[in-house]
């Protein structure tokens, strides 16, 4: 009896250890064949967000994104002067061979915000336009838009289509991206629709001035990125946007340039609701402070950031501030670098008041500044100071 008993318990157990590995078969093919979902990001010791377990693989990225991701053709007229240069500098914009022309067509790319029909890309694509055109996947023809607001500093613009029916806007990606991160760009390289390139995040935080505009804190990628990219969407491996695609090296391959969506997408959001952007402005030329500045200067810590130039009539220069000046904090918060910089001064309006602690030759002190109005342009003698970033 007892053998028995023993007989049927065994089988029972062997049972359900067939069924629970057949079950769990079961589960890994639909696993395997259902689109992965967002996971809750780990983070590490160090606290720095690692990137997602779970993601998709680029065919269902291009899926997801490529629908939403445009055309835009705009015509420009008067004496366009193509890409500006920086004297041996290899970052020319994306698109467009220097010197005057006749009124001319200039290509790039966009990408959907809202279903209404908002659409986002880059000043430069849209600067001087005359008459702007979107080509959205699925709709006949092109759409005409209309510019809402453009951010000359930030090259970032939004423009408005009225489409027959609803779009699919991406989701603007929010969390930190870290080097080494698998990224797609999708856009329209020579009039090319929707062409897909991938590649991995090479950098973070790179400082670019083309002509005398400045940019500050982009991500470096190896995804190609190729003239008519400008305004496209850079993408994670959840299909949403890390960054907008803005400039190529003219003296390589693998190496592009993007704005972070974090900070896109604040201005976007702006543009949108009031048109226009009204930054704080210092008014001064700054720079990191490499190793051999701070040994030079008997400083501790590259933390901080220098004071290379201080533009006349600025904030800056009423308030004191000179050429040497080491920037440690704002409103008592430490200032690492020029990309902390620019964080805290993009938060804080014209006209409001900010606290700076500065080193200088004779010490410590405070310095209140009533931060005024950035200006569209910089003189020459700003721009051509190499390795700046005007605030």
């Amino acid at each position: 009896m007892r053998h028995s008993t023993l007989l049927r318990f065994a089988s029972r157990v062997l049972l359900f250890f067939c069924l629970g590995a057949a079950f769990a078969g079961g589960e890994a093919v639909v696993h395997a064949l259902r689109p992965a979902t967002a996971s809750k990001l780990p983070v590490t010791a160090a606290g720095i967000p690692d990137f997602p377990l779970s993601t998709l693989s680029v065919a269902h990225v291009v899926q997801r994104a490529a629908p939403s991701v445009v055309e835009v053709d705009a015509i420009q007229g008067g004496s366009f002067t193509g890409a500006p240069t920086v004297p041996g500098f290899p970052f020319p914009f994306p698109f467009g061979n220097a010197g005057p022309s006749a009124p001319q067509e200039s290509l790039g790319s966009g990408f959907v915000l809202t279903a209404t029909g908002y659409i986002a890309t880059n000043e430069h694509v849209i600067n001087g336009a005359q008459k702007i055109s979107v080509i959205v996947p699925g709709i006949k023809g092109p759409l005409i838009a209309s510019l809402v607001g453009a951010d000359w500093q930030a090259d970032l613009a939004v423009i408005k289509v009225n489409p027959p029916h609803p779009l699919t806007p991406l989701t603007m990606n929010t969390r930190p991206v870290i080097v080494g991160e698998p990224v797609v760009a999708i856009g329209n390289p020579y009039g090319l629709d929707n062409t897909v390139t991938e590649g991995v995040i090479s950098a973070v935080g790179r400082p670019l001035t083309i002509g005398n505009r400045p940019y500050t804190n982009l991500l470096q990628t190896s995804a190609a990125i190729n003239p008519g990219n400008s305004g496209g969407p850079l993408l994670d491996m959840l299909g949403r946007v890390v960054g907008i695609n803005t400039a190529v090296s003219s003296r390589g391959t693998g190496i592009g340039f993007a704005i972070p969506a974090d900070r896109a997408r604040r201005i976007l959001e702006t543009l949108i609701h009031r048109g226009t952007v009204s930054n704080a402005f210092l008014g001064v030329g700054a720079q990191d402070i490499n190793p051999f500045t701070a040994l030079e200067d008997g400083l501790s810590s590259t933390q901080g950031v220098e004071i290379a130039e201080v533009y006349t009539g600025t904030a800056a220069a009423q308030a004191g501030l000179a050429p040497g000046d080491i920037i440690l904090a704002v409103d008592g918060r430490p200032v690492a670098d020029v990309a902390d910089l620019v964080s805290d001064l993009e938060a804080m309006k014209p006209g409001q008041t900010a606290s700076f602690t500065v080193l200088a030759p004779g010490g410590s002190r405070t310095v209140t500044v009533r931060l005024g109005t950035e200006p569209r342009q910089f003189s020459s003698q700003s721009t051509d100071l190499y390795g700046a970033t005007p605030l």
